[in-house]
């Protein structure tokens, strides 16, 4: 299942013009440079399944083929895309961080506007938030030549800035946002007084669709204390969301932004896609999907525990977090929640 991030700072706004014609000879000795470590990737992606592009792109990175035109460096970026995730089952986050780096130097030296705000927001999708701090400055290299931006905007964010960037970032936020700007912003920015009244707003919100927004915040603000707020809470929120095809339980986002702030670690990333998975594949079972969510539940309480040295006895205790049904009308979701909640 996909979802829309809650916020994605300017993302429609497109932040140049071409700027001028493509340096192919510097892009292809950029993929010529690393092309052992790129054709292993591509023979070692968990994924078997050939796409048309890694041909291609093999034929490019062995210089048997030159990239002298668009369409030859949009193939290359599609497998470059796919193999900076792919040492996962469902490519949620990039974990090769020498293809970052590759896609950065491409970044650095592309012109066309389009392929650069797809390299933009494919880095931010699967942020890896490690990737960004530890390479802050060929981050900004890459994103800051030209006009500055919506989509930069939201990439600089995740880097570690100073005072000048900050300056910069809280111009162009202030341009788009016309009330306050939203809490993990702040935080990032440097307003450190404002970390604990987003925690305190989340630890009193019952509302679905803030806490949403909230448990994205949290994740999205950078601090260990942000983080040990949503760990904790795994085993105090309880707030559920029911309609007639979908059933939620707000751990349902945490544990997502769990999975972004751990990005190597299956249990709240793959592993919690296949329980999905298995959940609708099993929707009319309710005993099936009450045995699913509990197992699950276990790996995540011990991953919990030795993650962060927390033994959270309330997820013992759960078996509900998500549920996709089809129901006939919307009068039989009152019977189908009480079947859910074992009343």
């Amino acid at each position: 299942m996909k979802h829309n991030l809650i916020y994605f700072p300017l993302l429609s706004i497109l932040t140049a013009n071409v700027f001028g014609v493509e340096n192919w000879e510097r892009i292809n000795q950029i993929i010529w440079k690393e092309k052992q470590i790129l054709l292993s990737l591509g023979n070692s992606c968990i994924d078997t399944k050939r796409d048309p592009q890694d041909s291609l792109f093999v034929r490019y990175a062995e210089e048997r083929d030159t990239i002298n035109e668009i369409q030859k460096l949009m193939d290359v970026i599609t497998a470059l895309r796919k193999y900076a995730c792919c040492q996962t089952k469902h490519r949620r986050i990039i974990l090769n961080e020498k293809v970052f780096l590759i896609l950065l130097d491409i970044l650095t030296e592309m012109q066309d506007k389009k392929l650069s705000h797809g390299i933009h927001s494919f880095l931010y999708e699967k942020r890896n938030y490690e990737f960004f701090e530890r390479n802050s400055p060929q981050v900004k290299k890459a994103i800051m030549k030209g006009p500055f931006g919506g989509t930069q905007s939201a990439l600089l964010l995740l880097c570690n800035i100073n005072e000048k960037e900050k300056e910069l970032l809280k111009k162009e936020y202030r341009s788009f946002f016309k009330d306050e700007l939203p809490f993990y912003i702040r935080i990032r920015l440097g307003e450190k007084d404002v970390e604990d009244s987003l925690i305190q707003q989340y630890s009193q919100e019952t509302d679905f669709e803030k806490l949403k927004k909230l448990v994205e915040e949290l994740e999205l603000a950078g601090t260990e204390k942000c983080e040990m707020v949503l760990v904790k809470s795994l085993g105090t929120k309880k707030v559920e969301q029911h309609t007639d095809r979908y059933s939620f339980s707000i751990l349902f986002y945490i544990i997502q932004a769990m999975g972004r702030l751990n990005p190597e670690n299956a249990v709240p990333n793959d592993e919690f896609i296949d329980l999905q998975k298995e959940l609708e594949h099993n929707s009319n079972n309710h005993d099936m999907n009450v045995q699913l969510t509990r197992k699950y539940l276990e790996k995540l309480y011990s991953f919990i525990d030795q993650r962060y040295g927390m033994k959270i006895e309330e997820l013992k205790k759960l078996n509900f977090i998500y549920s996709f049904r089809v129901t006939d009308t919307p009068g039989d979701l009152d019977k189908v929640y009480k079947q859910l909640m074992g009343k």
